[in-house]
């Protein structure tokens, strides 16, 4: 297996430890395009041309508009000068990106001109524009032209100025955004500047068409503007030679070729040159699309044999004929599917469309296309690089039939489809929602803590992951939608309920006063339009401001709604779906998380929720719904047990829905780096006694309409004998045999089953560990900080691949470590009230109060009143400003009372250390993978384990007994102490103890 821990200097350390490639995505590839822009521009010309070119003598303005016209992001700004002199002065004084100067220029001769400005300014890009006129005819003639970069006729038409521009820049770009980063290129061999001033204009206005069509695909501003910046360039060529130089270099790029017949070559002009040019290509590209336009007809039938196109330059309708071979020939526009005779069955707008379409083309279709590279060409215009590369070396006869032909771009498309929405935070759009969007933000404001940190995994995997990595196993985030914090403010202000954050008010109070308000009408509309393609379980999420911070992490402190959305009758399932955004929202003002904001320090007026609305993860089963596996991971240990070591990390793996997990239930702990090792359990009887037994699930026919909503109201426990009987527990479970205390791995012999995982963890049938401890590590070395990831799995029907792999949330982990040496070699024993070698924390405390549960009236079942007992004492003690050491058996926080008390963090939040001890019928993993823990982690309140059975464990019961009780209930027992009780870790060894007096 390959090592899971990774260098910790940056995120592309990941890549050499675990061969992992960067993703295929786009972004990498349009992240530096277009560096070259034109920003200021010089014009030297005369009042008269000035006024001439734009009648309204407003040139600046004209380009401006062209530019917003076309929704490009920049115009440049123009300055004019009326001549030579000025110009040169102009240039002395500020920097500029281009000069377009017209023919008379008063004080001197272009030739001097353009002379005096190479002198100076060697790379400057200089342009002429003038009128079609027997002086420029004359002026071409004699002057020294070979100064100016281009020559450009001025025919009345401002979008010159787009194509002078656009040129400009192309050429300066090329050779990165095309060599480097893949962009597509249109060749133009013409030399005639009437001709190619006709032309430019028109290829770039589609060009922006075509831009505005990939906007629109765009998931984001930023995608949008990317995309846009990815446009195919245009390479402008006045000979055969310099035809022939930009094809040798660019020839990989090149979308198609526009040529005349009659250019340059050898320095004189030769008849056929263009033709000649379009034979040699076509000879390297036989598919590549050829235009030749001319007024010369003799060489038609030649050009006809050569599957060359063909326009007359003489034709009344030659832009247009030249535009639409654009359209149909170079990929710009929709995908048109054709039948051989040129009759059209179909046509896409997008990838999405492609995909939908090719699904029933006729053959014939299909197979012309692809004979002739319309589909990688379309794909190239349209900034689909990766996959345009993936298809075009594929050739049909590489197919024993169509119908492969069809299934391989089928999959190939729709492969591309879910790597595009990949690490993308799609802008909610009704009329576009695509279900498939991974990442899709309604309103605007912040994501939230939790939706962040999916988003920014989804980044991650896209970047460094190949999607085929784990072959069999596909690894995403489930498909998710957040509603920024904006929402939330809107809606608390338009409904008035910003007094309830202040006013001392029961969660029922806020809960109805939250669910009789109305969602802004946007909203509405929005999750309306969700619910009509999302026919799945729905968790509705928390995600606030504060939440999954570092240092306060606020874990299991808001709401989470599971709702079935199964209801046929839609107006149900709309219900339900609105009423738990409300829900989840009105779980900002709960009273316990009024009283974990003031702890930790901030206001409840700066916290704002986002929620997110995601796809659940699992199976259906019956009536029921969930996911074989659950887990999370945690890249640093606090409890390493036998050889495991603290950065070895350690996960937790429970059957069904993570409830199990995170509210401290019973699952499977283990090592990652010793996945089959269990040493906290001494025999395998042990195990089987101490598994897991019961499992959450969502309940398909709970979908009713409810005018009180709960938290859990969708959810039920089931028992391991439901999950076999659902046939879930056939990759996960062992069965154990009494006769020699032996466990058998699967469910295919008779007797008790026991959910140990080994079928994943021994047999791997599925590289779970594996895929574990790679994605930890990334996320830790991306963090750059321990983290902890929630996590679900869903295996095959019969093999257990292909698996599902959900991220469910990351967060940062806080990692109590660091302060002074703790010395606790020279302790007198005698004054050991309690002591552990799994002890959380680093330091020294001091207590007079003690709170504990008698262990000898402990009960199980009545957990639940000792949670009442527990919390006024609290209570009492935060008052009176004492902190105080709280000791009971089991796991504190866990919501199962047979294994501890199920106290919420604001029921203890005045301890300053937590002591959780072993009842001899109970062998009970300490409680790392809980929102509880990560809680009482994120506030430095020391934490102990105690087992009966561990040596170097041991509690002074009979002490804290004989101590007077400041209070006794029937459950807890109160004691205050005349002398100080110190509390001492040392969080380098994990030991700590309890010293009955402040001395020593």
């Amino acid at each position: 297996m390959k090592d899971s821990r990774i260098k910790r200097d940056e995120v592309t350390d990941v890549i050499g430890l675990y061969g992992v490639k960067p993703g295929s995505g786009q972004a990498m590839e349009f992240r530096d395009l277009m560096r070259y822009r034109i920003t200021n521009i010089l014009l030297v010309s005369s009042l008269y041309d000035y006024y001439t070119i734009v009648e309204d003598g407003q040139l600046s303005e004209a380009i401006f508009s062209e530019f917003l016209e076309l929704n490009l992001h920049y115009a440049p700004h123009l300055t004019r000068v009326n001549s030579g002199e000025a110009a040169l002065a102009a240039l002395q004084a500020q920097e500029y990106d281009l000069v377009i100067t017209m023919l008379r220029l008063g004080d001197m001769d272009l030739s001097s001109f353009c002379e005096a400005v190479r002198a100076t300014y060697p790379e400057l890009p200089v342009v002429l524009l003038a009128y079609q006129s027997r002086e420029l005819q004359l002026s071409l003639a004699q002057e020294n032209l070979a100064l100016l970069d281009k020559v450009f006729i001025w025919m009345g038409d401002r979008r010159i100025f787009l194509a002078i521009i656009k040129l400009i820049e192309d050429m300066r770009n090329a050779a990165i955004d095309c060599l480097q980063f893949g962009v597509r290129t249109i060749l133009l061999l013409e030399d005639s500047p009437a001709f190619y001033s006709s032309y430019l204009p028109l290829i770039y206005t589609e060009l922006i068409k075509q831009g505005h069509s990939l906007i629109e695909e765009g998931k984001n501003f930023a995608d949008r503007y990317m995309r846009q910046k990815a446009r195919p360039k245009i390479l402008h060529a006045v000979s055969y030679e310099e035809a022939c130089a930009y094809y040798e270099k660019y020839r990989g790029t090149l979308l198609g070729v526009i040529t005349d017949m009659r250019v340059l070559m050898e320095g004189r002009e030769a008849g056929d040159a263009g033709l000649r040019f379009a034979r040699m290509v076509l000879q390297d590209n036989p598919e590549l699309p050829v235009l030749v336009q001319s007024s010369e007809t003799q060489h038609l039938p030649e050009i006809e044999a050569g599957n060359i196109a063909f326009v007359n330059k003489n034709s009344r309708s030659l832009l247009q004929e030249v535009g639409e071979f654009i359209k149909q020939n170079f990929g710009f526009g929709d995908f048109v599917f054709q039948l051989p005779d040129g009759s059209e069955v179909a046509r896409a707008r997008n990838l999405r469309e492609l995909r939908d379409r090719l699904r029933d083309v006729p053959e014939e279709a299909l197979m012309h296309h692809a004979s002739r590279d319309h589909f990688s060409n379309w794909l190239l215009a349209r900034t689909h690089f990766t996959l345009a590369r993936r298809i075009k070396p594929v050739k049909i006869s590489h197919f024993a039939s169509a119908a492969d032909l069809r299934a391989y771009l089928i999959a190939e498309v729709s492969l591309q489809i879910q790597v595009d929405q990949q690490g993308v935070i799609s802008d909610f759009a009704r009329g576009e929602f695509d279900i498939d969007a991974v990442v899709s933000r309604i309103g605007g404001g912040s994501l939230g803590g939790k939706a962040r940190g999916l988003a920014f995994v989804d980044s991650v995997l896209k970047k460094y992951m190949e999607p085929d990595y784990f072959p069999g196993v596909h690894i995403s985030i489930p498909r998710t939608i957040v509603l920024g914090t904006d929402v939330f403010s809107q809606f608390v202000a338009q409904n008035d309920l910003l007094p309830l954050a202040f006013e001392n008010v029961s969660d029922e109070q806020v809960v109805r006063a939250f669910l009789h308000a109305d969602l802004p009408p946007t909203v509405l509309g929005d999750l309306r339009a969700i619910l009509q393609k999302a026919r799945f379980p729905l968790a509705v999420r928390s995600s606030s401001l504060l939440e999954d911070a570092l240092y306060q992490p606020f874990a299991g402190i808001y709401a989470t709604v599971m709702i079935p959305n199964s209801n046929p009758d839609f107006a149900v399932r709309f219900h339900n779906l609105t009423q738990a955004v409300k829900f989840v929202f009105a779980s900002t003002w709960f009273r316990g998380a009024k009283n974990y904001i003031e702890a930790t320090g901030n206001r409840i007026e700066e916290e704002k929720m986002a929620v997110i609305v995601q796809e659940m993860v699992g199976t259906k089963h019956d009536r029921y719904f969930y996911p074989h596996i659950s887990g999370v991971a945690r890249s640093f240990n606090y409890y390493p047990l036998g050889k495991a070591k603290q950065k070895d990390g350690v996960v937790n793996l429970a059957l069904g829905l993570g409830k199990t997990i995170v509210d401290n239930g019973v699952s499977l702990q283990f090592c990652p780096v010793y996945p089959t090792v269990h040493p906290q359990f001494g025999t395998t009887k042990d195990l089987f006694q101490n598994s897991q037994t019961m499992f959450w699930a969502v309940d398909l026919r709970s979908d009713i309409v409810r005018k009180y909503p709960t938290e859990d109201e969708y959810m039920v426990r089931l028992n391991i004998q439901d999950a076999e009987r659902h046939g879930a527990l056939t990759h996960i479970a062992s069965t154990y045999s009494a006769e020699n205390d032996c466990m058998y791995e699967g469910v295919f012999r008779k007797g008790p089953r026991v959910i140990n995982f080994a079928p994943l963890l021994k047999s791997r049938v599925m590289p779970l560990t594996d895929v574990v401890r790679m994605l930890v590590s990334i996320c830790e070395t991306a963090m750059n900080c321990p983290v902890e990831m929630e996590f679900a799995v869903r295996l095959g029907e019969k093999e257990a691949m292909p698996a599902q792999f959900s991220f469910l949330q990351v967060r940062p982990m806080v990692k109590q470590e660091g302060g002074p040496a703790v010395d606790l070699s020279s302790l007198d024993q005698g004054d050991v009230l309690l002591r552990t070698t799994q002890a959380l924390g680093n330091g020294v405390h001091t207590v007079r109060d003690v709170v504990y549960v008698k262990p000898e009236v402990f009960d199980a079942m009545r957990t639940r009143e000792m949670v009442k007992e527990i919390a006024a004492l609290n209570a009492q003690l935060v008052r009176e400003q004492r902190p105080y050491l709280l000791i009971g058996p089991g796991r504190w926080g866990s919501s199962d009372p047979s294994l501890g008390i199920p106290v919420k963090f604001p029921d203890i939040s005045g301890a300053r250390a937590i002591v959780e001890t072993s009842l001899p019928n109970m062998i009970i993993d300490p409680s790392q993978g809980s929102h509880f823990f990560q809680n009482l982690t994120s506030f430095h309140i020391m934490y102990f384990t105690l087992r009966h059975y561990t040596a170097g464990q041991e509690i002074d019961w009979a002490w804290l007994d004989a101590a007077a009780a400041e209070t006794e209930a029937r459950f807890t027992r109160h004691v205050r102490l005349d002398d100080d009780l110190r509390i001492l870790v040392d969080g380098r060894s994990g030991e700590g103890v309890v010293m009955k007096k402040s001395r020593g």
